[in-house]
């Protein structure tokens, strides 16, 4: 089951901790492996600040 824009905009509402909405244009289901440079540094920034 694929999670839409709006259904990830809303998850915001169902958690209790920090949570961040972000839009990588040109990236597929395989972000991890194929996006690698564009999430390595969003996801240091929302280590630092919340370790």
């Amino acid at each position: 089951m694929a999670l839409g824009e709006d259904a990830a905009m809303r998850t915001k509402d169902l958690v209790k901790a920090p949570y961040q909405f972000v839009r990588l244009a040109g990236h597929a289901h395989w972000l991890p492996n194929e996006g690698e440079p564009d999430l390595q540094p969003i996801i240091l920034v929302h280590l630092r600040a919340y370790d």
